[in-house]
């Protein structure tokens, strides 16, 4: 490669999962372990238990059976130093008993200073970009009364400057309601790796990650809570935990802690343990919901996400 890849990307996908160490060999596509809706980052990315309609696409797939007829949501997160990622999905029941959707998520890490052996600093050089884009598709079932399950496929690639890589895998999920009444357990095992084919010749490894958790509402769903434990490829177990209040009916309070971002804490000019607290807001009007979040990222400052979505009923 005529060009290497500046320390703004390196910090950036080593970042984008900071449970996982960097190193030569690591995984790729990091950025598929990355949520960009705003309501589950607010509860400190536990959601595995709580996910429902196409936001579910993008955690526990299973969720896409709670979609009543047909709905759509679009998010947008924003990263420090210029790194923007989107995710675009729609949802809808088909007669047979089955939700299927489609969604589409990609993360661009801007314009950057080409840098070469001859030219370290990048001062007579010019500018490239790289990007990474997932395409996914979805299916879910209500197997039981109190059992849904659901899958998805996905096909991600990248690029930097003008070298591609591609990858393909699946997700997995289900979510089951306990004896105990508003109590659900929920699991999934995402980016099961199917093919893949590298940038260079270097072996391309998608970064596995399973998570189960349960969540708990109150009556008319006037608050949920929720606890889960996240194991990656390469990683230890990871908790998080969050919950959401609603008040009146068309606003709510969203908190929580996301255990894989304690670390951040730790480095200069960080937040301290605030790293690993992300909030937000929701509003829900009629059948719009707009949700946003604040995530502190360390040293590398702030993460804000914002989302729209619309939900139809019969």
């Amino acid at each position: 490669m005529r060009s290497s890849i500046p320390c703004r990307v390196a910090l950036l996908l080593c970042g984008l999962a900071p449970s996982t160490s960097w190193s030569a060999g690591a995984h790729n596509f990091e950025f598929l372990r990355v949520g960009i809706a705003p309501q589950p980052a607010a509860m400190g990315g536990a959601f595995v238990a709580l996910s429902e309609g196409t936001a579910a696409l993008d955690g526990n797939v299973a969720g896409l059976s709670l979609i009543p007829d047909s709905e759509a949501m679009a998010a947008y997160m924003r990263y420090p130093q210029d790194v923007q990622a989107g995710w675009v999905a729609v949802g809808r029941f088909v007669p047979s008993g089955w939700r299927l959707g489609f969604g589409l998520k990609y993360l661009s890490y801007g314009s950057m200073t080409r840098t070469t052996v001859a030219d370290p600093a990048g001062q007579h050089s010019d500018s490239f970009s790289a990007s990474d884009v997932a395409i996914k598709f979805g299916a879910a079932y209500g197997v039981a009364d109190r059992l849904r399950a659901g899958v998805a496929a996905t096909y991600v690639s990248g690029t930097i400057d003008s070298y591609k890589a591609g990858g393909a895998g699946l997700d997995l999920g289900i979510l089951f309601d306990l004896p105990i009444e508003s109590l659900r357990l929920g699991a999934s095992l995402r980016n099961l790796q199917v093919s893949g084919s590298s940038y260079l010749k270097e072996r391309i490894s998608l970064p596995t990650e399973g998570r189960i958790g349960i969540g708990w509402a109150l009556p008319a769903r006037a608050a949920r809570v929720t606890l889960e434990v996240a194991l990656a490829s390469g990683t230890g177990a990871q908790l998080a935990g969050g919950a959401e209040v609603r008040v009146g009916n068309a606003l709510w309070f969203r908190a929580g802690v996301d255990g894989s971002h304690w670390n951040l804490g730790k480095q200069a000019d960080g937040w301290g343990t605030l790293s690993a607290v992300g909030w937000g807001l929701g509003i829900l009007v009629d059948e719009w919901a707009m949700d946003y979040s604040v995530c502190p990222f360390g040293s590398f400052g702030t993460i804000h996400r914002l989302s729209v979505r619309s939900t139809i009923q019969r």
